[in-house]
């Protein structure tokens, strides 16, 4: 079974997608994707806008791509631009699983 999936969550979650594809849901909340902004759980934290606060895709790419809204799935345990990772997610949406 694939990671769970990545949700957005309230502004200012740490390791929380912050905009997702809205006409997707998990959990009740916008599907995050590969390009959704987060707020970053590493210190010191930095401003939430920066291109580095984005999901960016998985290497290697995971065997079995999901497309929500066009783009790629996101996933707990997947990478930011600034190298934190994904740390909330609906465990009860597999993603590729």
């Amino acid at each position: 079974m694939g990671p769970p999936g990545g949700q957005a969550l309230p502004p200012g979650t740490p390791g929380a997608p912050l905009l997702g594809v809205s006409s997707v849901l998990i959990a009740g909340r916008p599907a995050a994707v590969v390009g959704t902004v987060c707020v970053c759980e590493k210190p010191p934290q930095h401003a939430v806008l920066l291109l580095t606060n984005r999901i960016v895709p998985a290497v290697p790419p995971p065997l079995r791509r999901v497309l929500i809204g066009g783009h790629q799935a996101a996933r707990r345990g997947d990478a930011t631009g600034c190298k934190a990772v994904v740390s909330t997610g609906a465990t009860t949406v597999l993603i590729g699983g």
